[in-house]
């Protein structure tokens, strides 16, 4: 996230928004993995990843919404709608991406310990 936010820095709000929407796939895909899951989480569609991770109580149906936004957002065909997007609205979705990266490692650590 720390990469995602000087770039914002720099003005390359795009490569941010890619960034951030990276690590929240990542997170989703490491709770996945300790939750040894049939399919791989490499395998596994964005949206299954995010639905897993709320059936699991992780997040909420607004963070789902949020993080799918996010995901259409970062994809190169959407990028168009960074045009009318102002720094500051990137700034609150990095905030929001790095406080609930933390909160899903906070609200995960329980079933990961027990997974071990």
């Amino acid at each position: 996230m720390n990469l995602a936010i000087l770039l914002k820095d720099e003005g390359q709000l795009q490569p941010a928004l890619i960034l951030a929407h990276m690590a929240a796939k990542t997170k989703l895909k490491e709770i996945a993995l300790h939750l040894r899951l049939d399919v791989p989480p490499d395998c596994m569609p964005y949206e299954d990843l995010i639905g897993r991770a709320r059936e699991i109580a992780l997040i909420d149906l607004e963070t789902e919404l949020f993080l799918n936004t996010l995901s259409y957002i970062a994809e190169p065909e959407n990028m168009s709608l960074l045009k009318d997007m102002h720094a500051e609205h990137v700034d609150m979705m990095l905030e929001r991406v790095r406080a609930l990266l933390e909160e899903m490692s906070w609200k995960a650590a329980p079933s990961m310990m027990r997974s071990k």
